[in-house]
């Protein structure tokens, strides 16, 4: 969360060049390892008292040097306040007209560190979806709602990986109006967003004639058995957890788009209500 805070503002300020989220390995201890995180970016920058005015907790910026006019260093200050729950310190360097940095360093138990045992990728699966939908006579054409900057890229170079054709929207309200102007094969949406949120846009999906056997899969953070229940309320066929994971995305498209474009059903994979 206090990664994706500091994520967050840094694209939310930086209208051209680049991004940069980076993890480095301080120190490798028998019992925990310490680490520095850093997000710099290539927006307008600070002033050496913004910076320090950014320091006291809840303090916003000019709105001038926002784009959407919405100000910024409530996320820092929430940042910042959890950076220091977890021992740390937020550190702001900054160059006026140039950029940011913000970094923070943690020592983190190792029992409290997953453990992931390396395995040779299996490329098969993902090769088979894409020669799957290769078989197609045209291109299938996905669109996805997410609100989350960070995740709609994420997402977007997951399915540049795929031959389709997709278009990325970002709430629930420009799925329906998207939708309601042209056709798609597959609908992916986030469940939590502004305006409209995924619960709700499926289920003014599934009132149109034309879209209520379209495939609709749900990107979630929860899969709890209420969410399952709300996603199957809504005409939700499947859904795909976050962090999203390139396999089963590859997995739950192929048998979801195949299948719709052939004219085939598929059983809904949210069990029975």
């Amino acid at each position: 969360m206090t990664i994706s805070h500091l994520c967050n503002n840094a694209i939310k300020f930086t209208e051209q060049g680049s991004v940069t989220l980076k993890i480095d390995l301080l120190d490798d201890r028998e019992a925990d390892i310490s680490v520095e995180i850093s997000v710099s970016d290539t927006g307008p920058g600070m002033a050496q008292n913004d910076i320090e005015r950014l320091a006291k907790p809840f303090v916003q910026l000019d709105d001038s040097l926002s784009r959407k006019g919405t100000g910024t260093g409530l996320g820092l200050s929430i940042a910042s306040s959890l950076i220091e729950k977890m021992g740390g310190r937020l550190h702001i360097e900054s160059t006026l007209g140039e950029g940011s940095r913000f970094s923070f360093r943690i020592s983190l138990p190792k029992e409290r560190i997953p453990v992931h045992h390396h395995q040779t990728p299996n490329i098969n699966e993902p090769e088979g979806t894409a020669s799957e939908l290769n078989n197609f006579e045209q291109r299938a054409k996905v669109i996805v709602a997410e609100d989350n900057p960070i995740n709609r890229m994420v997402i977007d170079k997951l399915l540049q990986k795929l031959p389709i054709d997709h278009l990325i929207v970002e709430n629930g309200q420009e799925l329906v109006n998207e939708v309601e102007r042209q056709s798609y094969d597959l609908i992916i949406t986030d469940i939590q967003m502004p305006v409209m949120d995924g619960f709700e846009a499926a289920a003014l999906i599934r009132t149109k004639g034309s879209m209520d056997r379209v495939p609709i899969i749900a990107l979630t953070a929860a899969a709890f058995e209420d969410d399952i229940k709300r996603m199957r309320q809504a005409g939700m066929d499947d859904y795909v957890a976050k962090p999203i994971d390139q396999d089963k995305l590859n997995s739950v498209l192929e048998l979801h788009l195949t299948r719709a474009i052939r004219g085939e059903s598929v059983s809904n994979q949210l069990g029975e209500s």
